[in-house]
């Protein structure tokens, strides 16, 4: 992929208190719905919470594991060497994240912005259905909840055509979209 862009077409961007906002209630909505449809399982089990050491263990993990699969799509579909993947926490939002210094095309942004919401969310919700349990279901909601920002992103990039190319934000949540540039 050519390193120069061509025109910017758009800039997209998510707020970062509106995401934190926004997933408080989410988590909530989760959780009640996923500890009804656990409870209704013949095999629930309402057993308490692990300690609370366990519990910051796993979501720590689940938050490394989450960002590596960001890391992994990009790799994948993208063809991004491991280097271009950067880490990193914008901690006055609490966020980390996984960043890409190379344009990609929006068809791979797209791919690269779901991939942990399709396999972390859909072993998680497995997990749930075979261990049915408060506890299982409080993972389940926050996992899904986590993937907010990936699926707000998502969202606002549907109307853009797949080939178009996409630079990731550097220090916010979002992107900018550039045309391919002009053969000279």
């Amino acid at each position: 992929m050519n390193a120069v862009l061509g025109q910017k077409i758009a800039e997209i961007r998510i707020n970062k208190l509106a995401i934190n906002v926004a997933s408080v209630p989410l988590t909530l909505m989760l959780l009640g719905g996923l500890v009804t449809v656990a409870s209704s399982l013949p095999h629930f089990q309402s057993i308490s919470f692990p300690e609370p050491y366990w519990m910051l263990l796993v979501l720590l993990s689940l938050i490394i594991i989450h960002e590596a699969l960001h890391a992994s799509a990009l790799i994948c579909w993208s063809r991004i060497p491991w280097s271009d993947c950067k880490f990193g926490v914008m901690w006055k939002a609490l966020m980390p994240y996984c960043h890409c210094g190379k344009p990609i095309t929006v068809r791979a942004y797209r791919f690269y912005a779901l991939f942990p919401l399709i396999v972390t969310g859909s072993m998680s919700l497995l997990y749930l259905f075979v261990y049915p349990s408060f506890w299982s279901a409080f993972l389940s909601a926050v996992v899904l909840a986590v993937c907010i920002g990936d699926v707000w992103v998502y969202c606002r990039m549907w109307r853009f055509e797949g080939n178009l190319l996409v630079l990731d934000a550097r220090s916010e949540i979002g992107c900018d979209i550039f045309t391919w540039p002009a053969e000279e």
